[in-house]
């Protein structure tokens, strides 16, 4: 019961993580489009940067959580040293496109007779970045947490750093 209680912890904390950061990512990408003018609002620019800093927040928090669910199925027997920067990318990709190719999908029908949505290419290749982005930051985050040289903290890796077979198998529960 516990090992769920964690691992759904784990998703709901890495969804929250991913939707303020691409939640922020999007408004500073509208910011700069509108400074440099390559904006295409339609709206009053406050309004239409609460607007995406919502919608890109939303996509953040499926695609964390989607991410999140992968890497539980599919990596946990690893350690952080032991996973793939390559991998948790691919993985972070398929979290961010997820959304994205769930609503095409869905309306399938629609866009053979009218065709996809305007955008919609922009729309995968921002969320497939900004997934792998922050699976790799996360990663790079979660290794640098595993070796910091805090005091008081060993290091996985270092000769000191010992477990009984009690704390093993509790780590292995």
């Amino acid at each position: 019961m516990m090992t769920w209680l964690r691992r759904f912890r784990g998703i709901a904390g890495t969804a929250l993580t991913w939707a303020v950061l691409w939640g922020i990512a999007a408004i500073v990408l509208v910011i700069g489009l509108e400074i440099f003018g390559a904006g295409r609002t339609t709206t009053p620019f406050g309004r239409t940067l609460a607007g995406v800093g919502l919608f890109y927040g939303f996509f953040g928090a499926w695609a964390g959580a989607v991410f999140a669910s992968l890497m539980a199925a599919t990596e946990r027997r690893r350690t952080f040293s032991e996973l793939s920067a390559l991998r948790v990318a691919l993985w972070g990709i398929a979290g961010g496109v997820s959304l994205p190719l769930t609503i095409v999908l869905s309306s399938l029908e629609q866009m053979r007779r009218i065709g996809p949505p305007d955008g919609f290419l922009r729309i995968i290749l921002f969320t497939a970045s900004l997934g792998a982005v922050s699976a790799w930051g996360m990663l790079a985050m979660a290794r640098r947490a595993r070796t910091a040289d805090s005091p008081g903290t060993l290091a996985a890796g270092s000769p000191e750093f010992t477990t009984s077979s009690r704390d093993a198998e509790h780590v292995a529960r």
